[in-house]
C-alpha cells in the first residue's frame, strides 16, 4: 500500500482508465483449471499461479478503483465553488448541473399558467367592460338630449357594475419576478458551471491509499 497525491482532475482520468481496467480484468477472468490426465507437481504450481494471480489482479484493481472513488466522493462533497455568486459543494454543483432541466421545465409551467390565468383575467375585464356599457345605456336611457344629472347617475351606475364584478388575478408568489430570478439564476450557473468545475479540479488535491 502507498499514499498517492494527485489533483482531481488526475483522480478523474485515472478512475476512467481503471474502469477500463477492470472490465478487461474481470472479462479474461480465469480462476479454475480442467485437466484430463493428472499434471505434474511443477505445472499444478505454475497453474495455480496464473490462477490466483488472475484473481489477485480482478481484485487489486477493483480495491483501488473503489477508494479512488471514495476519494472524489469525499472531495466533492467537501470542496466549495461559488458559481453565479451562489456557493455550492461541487457535489451539489454537479447535482444541478444534472438536474438544471427540472429547473427549465418549472419555469415553463409557470409561464403557462401565468398566460393561462393572464387570458383569463383580461378576457373578464373586456367582457365586464362591455357589459357596463350595457348598464350605462341603460341607466341613460333612450333621451337624445340627456341631462348631466342623468349622465352622472348613468356613470355611477357603470362605476358600480365594474366595482361589482371586478375580476382578481390570486399572485401570491409574484409569479413574474419568480420566473425572471429563476432564469437569471440559470443562465449564470450554466455560463459558468463547467469553467468553475475544471478550475477546481485543477487545484483541489486529494490523497489516496493505493495497492503497489
Amino acid at each position: 500500500m502507498s499514499m498517492v497525491k494527485m489533483t482531481m482532475h488526475q483522480l478523474l482520468a485515472l478512475l476512467k482508465r481503471y474502469d477500463d481496467r477492470v472490465d478487461t480484468a474481470i472479462n479474461s477472468l480465469n480462476v479454475i483449471a480442467f485437466s484430463e490426465s493428472q499434471v505434474s507437481d511443477e505445472d499444478a504450481v505454475k497453474t495455480v499461479s496464473e490462477l490466483t494471480s488472475s484473481y489477485d489482479s480482478a481484485t487489486h484493481l477493483i480495491d483501488n478503483y473503489y477508494a479512488l472513488e471514495a476519494a472524489r466522493i469525499k472531495s466533492n462533497a467537501e470542496t466549495i465553488v461559488w458559481i453565479g455568486g451562489v456557493k455550492y459543494t461541487v457535489a451539489e454543483a454537479i447535482k444541478r448541473k444534472h438536474l438544471i432541466n427540472k429547473e427549465k421545465m418549472l419555469i415553463n409551467e409557470m409561464a403557462h399558467s401565468w398566460a393561462r390565468a393572464k387570458t383569463a383575467y383580461d378576457r373578464a375585464v373586456e367582457q365586464n367592460n362591455k357589459l357596463a356599457d350595457t348598464v350605462y345605456n341603460s341607466t341613460i336611457g333612450q333621451t337624445q338630449n340627456p341631462s348631466s344629472e342623468a349622465i352622472e347617475v348613468a356613470k355611477r351606475a357603470r362605476e358600480a357594475f365594474l366595482e361589482t364584478h371586478k375580476p382578481t388575478l390570486i399572485d401570491p408568489l409574484d409569479i413574474e419576478t419568480k420566473i425572471k430570478d429563476l432564469k437569471k439564476s440559470i443562465e449564470d450557473f450554466e455560463t459558468n458551471v463547467d469553467a468553475e468545475l475544471s478550475v477546481s479540479n485543477a487545484l483541489t488535491t486529494v490523497e489516496v491509499e493505493l495497492k503497489d
